[in-house]
C-alpha cells in the first residue's frame, strides 16, 4: 500500500468515521487539480464500482469532496488543507465539550465532596489526599484537625478494648 494512502488514513483516523484504506485511496486520487468522474476514479484506483460510489458518497457527506452537477458527474477535493483544519476544529470542540461535561459530573458527584483519604505510596509511606482535587492535603489547620479526630478515635478504641478485657476477666 502506498505511503501516502497510509498517511491519509492516519490523518483522518478519529476525525472522520469509517475512514478506511479505500476512502484514503479514492481521496488521494481526487487530490489533483482537475475534477474526475467516477469512471476515471475506478480506473485509477482499481476498486470495484459499487465501492467507489459508496466511498464518494461518504466523502461528499463528510465534506471532503465536492460533487459537480452534469453528465458525467465529476468529483474533486476542494481546499483539502482548509477542510482538514475545519474537521480538526469541529473535533476539538467535541472534545472540549466532552471534557467540560466530564468535569461537571466529577464536580457534582456527591461521593467526591472534598473527603480526605489515606493512600500508601512507595516504601510504605502514606499520604493524605483530597478526593475531589486528587491533590495532597497541605492545609495545616485541616491536618491538625484530622490528627485530633484520629487521636480521639484511637483513645475511644483503647477504652473499648480495656472495658472488653475487664469484662472478660
Amino acid at each position: 500500500m502506498d505511503s501516502d494512502i497510509l498517511e491519509l488514513q492516519r490523518v483522518f483516523d478519529g476525525l472522520v468515521p469509517r475512514f478506511g484504506s479505500n476512502h484514503a485511496t479514492v481521496y488521494r486520487c481526487l487530490l489533483c487539480i482537475e475534477a474526475k468522474s467516477a469512471r476515471q476514479i475506478i480506473e485509477e484506483t482499481r476498486l470495484y464500482r459499487p465501492v467507489v460510489y459508496r466511498i464518494l458518497n461518504d466523502l461528499v457527506s463528510f465534506g471532503l469532496v465536492t460533487q459537480l452537477p452534469g453528465a458525467p458527474t465529476m468529483f474533486y477535493a476542494e481546499k483539502p488543507a482548509q477542510k482538514l483544519g475545519s474537521l480538526c476544529g469541529q473535533f476539538k470542540k467535541k472534545i472540549d465539550s466532552k471534557l467540560g461535561n466530564f468535569k461537571k459530573i466529577i464536580d457534582n458527584s456527591t461521593s467526591l465532596s472534598g473527603e480526605e483519604y489515606l493512600i500508601r505510596i512507595n516504601g510504605g509511606q502514606s499520604l493524605l489526599i483530597n478526593r475531589k482535587t486528587r491533590q495532597a492535603s497541605l492545609d495545616e489547620h485541616k491536618l491538625r484537625e484530622l490528627k485530633q479526630v484520629i487521636e480521639e478515635q484511637l483513645t475511644a478504641h483503647e477504652q473499648t478494648k480495656i472495658k472488653a478485657w475487664a469484662v472478660y476477666r
